[in-house]
């Protein structure tokens, strides 16, 4: 025998894992890449020069809202290339 289940308890298993109101998840973990603590761009925002510095506002893959905004002068979005060619063809007078 097998056990079978069927779509509609799989959509409330599906359900279930979604936090109440109120509730919080754990934020995604980094990926690993050669020693290095990376986590996946989902789209940037906005970009801005502070203090001379290039910095852009992030969505990141699995977080709701992050208001911080992150300095990108070091190569610290390298492997976000795609993410960042599209932000800057889409809003060509922003900085960068």
């Amino acid at each position: 025998m097998h056990k079978v289940y069927t779509a509609t308890k799989y959509i409330r298993l599906e359900r279930s894992r979604d936090p109440l109101p109120g509730q919080q998840q754990d934020p995604p973990r980094p990926i690993v890449v050669d020693n290095d603590d990376q986590w996946e761009v989902d789209d940037i925002l906005d970009s801005r020069r502070y203090y001379g510095r290039l910095q852009y506002k992030v969505k990141w893959h699995g977080i709701d809202r992050d208001n911080e905004w992150y300095y990108a002068d070091k190569n610290e979005f390298g492997s976000s290339r795609e993410v960042l060619d599209e932000f800057h063809r889409l809003y060509p007078g922003k900085p960068h």
